[in-house]
């Protein structure tokens, strides 16, 4: 990623006494380090931290340092995480703000509600100094030097590709770099001619001043409307780039069909379709509303559906009617339609990826081989969402607020994880299932348990005391159900099954100790011991029964993921020199923040028709392009900034990252990425 890699540069180029230890400054690491200054008698006592003090200590003020340690952590931990983030924004776009909060300038020009943004960071530097303004001035300086004691220290070429926006301090660093060494940028631009000062419609008819001007002058604003809508981000890129020294090698093609048709004659030409001709007049900034021309075919296709499922359904027909059609017109094998051929985008991926698989991949419903479901990978989903171990461990981190109801605890006992450990099967989990439903099992592990939630009033009924009780009563009482001491004793357990129910009842005995021990604050490196062993006591990838090598890799894969996340708290904590005691609550908040982070790498054009998120960097030819959930208040999806973001409450500068912005430019580049069909689905209202 260019961030990181550029990171490393400045630091490689820029003199050692200028150069901090790196990772006492990165987002993760600056959360811990933002989560210990929070809770200190300097900040707590300091009026202008009453913002953010109120919040995290539900407006009340601590008597003393004991009293400080019993509130909210939890509060603390996600205000130190949004601070984090949000300083990691302001040093790539708008490094002067924190160079002049470090000399102690313009922090009286903010409001009383954010000076406290401003004295936490010199806070911070106090702790350990840092300035990206100095350090990034001092790297460019020291280009010279360095190259000639050390000739090698920089690439001979330095290639950026498929970068559709980049800060303006990381283009001034790249424009240094270009005096020394070649600098190559590979960017798709969707017009030939110079665009940057074109504007939308909209924006044209607020800067008419003359209103006795024709509106048919409106195209010398405009240019084509769908570029001047769609494609902010992109111009914005272009015009920094302007700012600087460059040679253009334009390799512009216009669009062309590029399906083979036997109906075509030899002399015939075919004729242009829907989608070329939009992406051409997007290529030659020719606004096609002045002559309007009426074409006719299904190169883009727009549908409109009651919900997500059907909008899957629909795509999954659109795309058999696809097939059917490029075998009939295709003259040679290489014409013809492959699933690999096929991307299909959403802006939330998770929310269709049930169905994907439902339609996709098992089919919705009865079918035969004449059609048959088409395969299918879905990138981009997060490690919490697709990988049921990873799920299931989460879960367990919440076992002292659960209510140990059956239908949780079999989902975990299904786990092949879970079930290697304990030597169970399938016929295993599906005998416990029904000893559970005749012994009446439902929630609670016993009266006590269930005190807890209920009150004084609850008993021991339906409980996993009373149902296991039953069970191994009645194994050692009678060969038949009967009444003992008014107790219902079941005999559903005979012979060498007591092995099977002595293994549950240590599965649940485990899970009993876990929610126990789980609410006992901890450093990080001894939650890393602790879960480890946990781990090691729930799960295994050693089986007796004949499961695939594939099964096997899948839990070693989800076992080394959780490894990592716990790993990787005990090395932030580390960097940031956090050594208290840290609650449950916020190590649940991190790890399920590490796994939602979606792996990019995975899944992502495998051969089969491809599901991924709208990303940079997926905008890649296709001849079947589809986006998903195009619904009104979800696309472009907005984020609502934060009532403390410095960035949001200013003016918007050139080169500033929109969410709204990346979707709108993402459409454009789908739009212009699609080689023979566009196929556009929301949900109506």
């Amino acid at each position: 990623l260019p961030a990181q890699y550029l990171w490393q540069l400045i630091r490689t180029l820029a003199s050692d006494d200028k150069v901090p230890e790196q990772s006492p400054y990165s987002r993760e690491v600056l959360t811990w380090r933002i989560y210990a200054i929070l809770a200190t008698e300097e900040v707590v006592s300091d009026s202008d931290f009453t913002p953010a003090t109120r919040y995290w200590l539900n407006h009340s003020q601590p008597t003393n340092q004991k009293e400080l340690s019993n509130q909210n952590n939890l509060k603390r931990y996600q205000l130190a995480a949004q601070m984090a983030d949000l300083y990691e924004q302001y040093l790539i776009f708008r490094p002067q703000w924190l160079d002049s909060w470090q000399k102690d300038q313009e922090i009286t020009l903010l409001s009383n509600d954010n000076k406290w943004q401003a004295k936490l960071w010199q806070l911070l530097i106090k702790q350990l100094a840092y300035n990206p303004v100095e350090l990034l001035n001092d790297a460019i300086a020291n280009i010279d030097t360095k190259l000639t004691a050390e000739p090698l220290l920089l690439p001979k070429r330095l290639s950026f590709f498929g970068i559709n926006s980049m800060a303006p301090m990381w283009l001034t660093f790249v424009n240094a770099l270009s005096e020394h060494i070649e600098v190559d940028f590979f960017h798709l631009n969707p017009c030939f001619s110079y665009w940057g000062d074109i504007i939308s419609a909209k924006q044209a008819m607020m800067k008419l001043s003359d209103w006795s001007s024709s509106v048919a002058d409106e195209h010398i604003f405009v240019g084509n409307p769908l570029l001047a809508n769609l494609g902010q981000q992109g111009r914005e890129f272009l015009a920094l780039l302007q700012h600087y020294s460059t040679v253009n090698v334009e390799l512009f093609v216009k669009a062309a069909n590029t399906r083979s048709n036997k109906t075509i004659g030899i002399d015939e030409k075919p004729h242009e379709r829907i989608l070329h001709r939009v992406q051409n007049d997007i290529l030659e900034l020719i606004d096609a509303t002045e002559t309007p021309l009426q074409l006719i075919d299904d190169s883009i296709t727009i549908t409109s559906c009651h919900s997500a499922l059907r909008e899957v359904q629909a795509l999954h027909d659109y795309l058999l009617h696809q097939f059917n059609d490029s075998a009939l017109n295709s003259v040679n094998d290489e014409d013809k339609l492959t699933p690999k051929d096929i991307l299909v985008m959403c802006p939330q991926i998770e929310q269709y990826a049930p169905y994907v698989n439902a339609v996709f991949t098992r089919g919705w419903q009865d079918i035969n081989d004449e059609v048959p479901p088409l395969p299918c990978s879905i990138a981009d989903r997060s490690a919490n969402d697709s990988d049921p171990l990873i799920a299931a461990f989460s879960e367990l981190l919440s076992l002292p607020d659960s209510r140990f109801q059956v239908s949780q605890l079999l989902s975990f006992i299904r786990l092949p994880a879970v079930a290697n450990k304990f030597a169970l099967n399938e016929e295993d989990s599906e005998k416990i299932s029904i000893w559970l439903e005749q012994a009446s099992v439902h929630w609670g592990l016993n009266q006590d348990h269930k005190k807890q939630l209920l009150g004084d009033n609850a008993t021991n009924s339906f409980t996993w005391q009373q149902g296991l009780s039953r069970l191994m009563r009645g194994f050692a009482f009678s060969d038949s159900d009967s009444i003992y001491q008014e107790q219902l004793l079941l005999a559903a357990v005979e012979g060498d099954d007591a092995l099977l129910l002595g293994q549950l009842i240590l599965f649940i005995e485990q899970l009993q100790i876990l929610a126990k021990q789980l609410n006992t604050p901890r450093t990080a490196q001894d939650w890393q011991s602790f879960l480890l062993s946990q781990l090691a006591l729930l799960f295994s990838t050693e089986t007796k029964s004949e499961q695939s090598l594939q099964v096997i890799n899948q839990i070693e894969n989800s076992l080394s993921i959780i490894e990592q996340a716990i790993a990787a708290l005990v090395e932030y904590c580390s960097h940031a020199h956090f050594n208290e005691t840290i609650d449950l609550p916020i190590v649940v908040d991190f790890l399920n923040n590490h796994f939602s982070q979606g792996d990019a790498s995975r899944q992502f054009m495998v051969g089969q028709v491809t599901f991924c998120s709208m990303l940079p960097m997926r905008s890649i030819p296709f001849k079947v392009i589809a986006i998903l959930g195009l619904n009104d208040g979800e696309f472009p999806r907005q984020r609502q900034p934060l009532g403390f973001d410095l960035m949001a409450q200013s003016p918007a500068k050139l080169g500033d990252r929109s969410r709204r912005g990346d979707d709108r430019y993402l459409f454009l580049e789908a739009l212009i990425s699609a080689r023979d069909a566009l196929y556009l689905s929301y949900q109506g209202r």
